[in-house]
């Protein structure tokens, strides 16, 4: 269910890889990088079909692999090491030391481990919820299919209502779609991420405005789109959850009555979105971890907010890994206490690499 970004926290080098010994990712360690020798093909090719546990690589380097049933018998591989009582490489080189344990090593990864499981809880409960909210919109799809069928078996019909509902079923579709979208990537990562085009962005968040409008006016909020942008980016079809979560959030966070903005703006190669409101004030000591996944703002939990700490990190994951771009948060201008809880000017900026229309740079 979670991406391999959650790995790239491990200190050591290291694989993941599917049961098959497919490479789905990997990375040099954050602390300790991967020895020139270890990286050879005979090395690697031995990584990813090495079994559970300790083994030795051709060169000489310790190999410690661990199974993670939560991510489909995926494998979890260190390798590189220096490790006592298992590798013969020799000579100095950018590794772990000779005299680390083996248990030290196993210790900090189960660690790792029981991280990812409280977190992989999180994500299933927030599948759960999404589960009951898309069935709950599918209810609110066919009451508002009744209501028009209804409608135009009388003789007096109004069509301005008419319209209306039929505008209701369109937006709930929308949400339905993206809802589908967002559960998808975390059932089906590599499904949801193998179909790209073009994509103009403007027409994603235009399209998202109308179909959050009524959720939006039931708190008395306005969505402000300002600026212009005719530009396309390269990217995968399940961008679409990007403005509708940054959207959704906005809306989510902002009290009554105030309104959100999505200012454009565009270079000649860059691409720049950014979402304003009103939010929950963010604390000095959480502004390195808003997008860490799991992570949640304790004013927002203040505030009576429900959430998992999940949509921001999913949003940084398309667009920093997949889509080529950046995103940031900033929050500036003097705090309103509403309901003891500091709310502050929030602004979540997004900027993407400018493609053509048929997605070339």
């Amino acid at each position: 269910m979670l991406t391999p970004r959650f790995f790239h926290t491990i200190s050591f080098p290291w694989i993941l890889c599917s049961s098959d010994g497919r490479i789905i990712d990997q990375k040099d360690g954050l602390l300790f990088k991967l020895n020139d020798n270890a990286k050879n093909k005979a090395s690697i090719n031995y990584c990813t079909s090495a079994p559970p546990g300790w083994s030795k690589c051709p060169s000489g380097f310790a190999i410690y692999v661990r199974i993670i049933p939560d991510l489909h018998n995926a494998k979890l591989i260190l390798h590189g090491l220096k490790v006592s009582g298992i590798s013969t490489a020799t000579g100095r080189v950018e590794t772990l030391s000779i005299k680390t344990k083996m248990e030290d090593v196993e210790k900090y990864i189960s660690s790792i481990f029981v991280s990812f499981s409280s977190i992989n809880d999180d994500v299933r409960s927030l599948m759960a919820r999404s589960v009951h909210e898309v069935r709950g919109i599918n209810r609110d799809i066919k009451s508002a299919a009744s209501d028009l069928n209804y409608r135009i078996s009388d003789q007096y019909m109004n069509m301005a209502e008419a319209r209306e509902i039929i505008k209701n079923i369109q937006a709930l579709s929308e949400i339905l779609s993206s809802r589908i979208d967002f559960l998808d990537y975390f059932a089906n990562p590599a499904l949801a991420l193998a179909e790209d085009a073009a994509i103009k962005v403007h027409n994603k968040f235009f399209k998202t405005v109308q179909s959050l409008s009524r959720r939006a006016n039931a708190k008395n909020v306005k969505l402000l789109m300002t600026g212009n942008s005719d530009g396309y980016i390269r990217g995968l079809r399940v961008f679409e959850v990007v403005p509708f979560i940054l959207l959704e959030n906005a809306i989510k966070y902002s009290p009554i009555g105030k309104d959100v903005t999505i200012l454009f703006s565009e270079s000649v190669g860059e691409i720049e979105v950014t979402v304003g409101n009103i939010g929950p004030k963010i604390d000095d000591d959480e502004t390195d971890n808003v997008f860490d996944i799991g992570t949640r703002g304790r004013n927002a939990i203040a505030a009576g907010l429900s959430g998992f700490g999940i949509g921001l990190h999913f949003v940084r994951e398309l667009v920093d890994r997949y889509h080529d771009g950046t995103i940031s948060i900033h929050q500036s201008g003097d705090a309103e206490i509403i309901r003891n809880v500091p709310y502050i000017k929030t602004h979540v900026t997004m900027k993407l690499k400018r493609s053509d229309v048929n997605g070339r740079p």
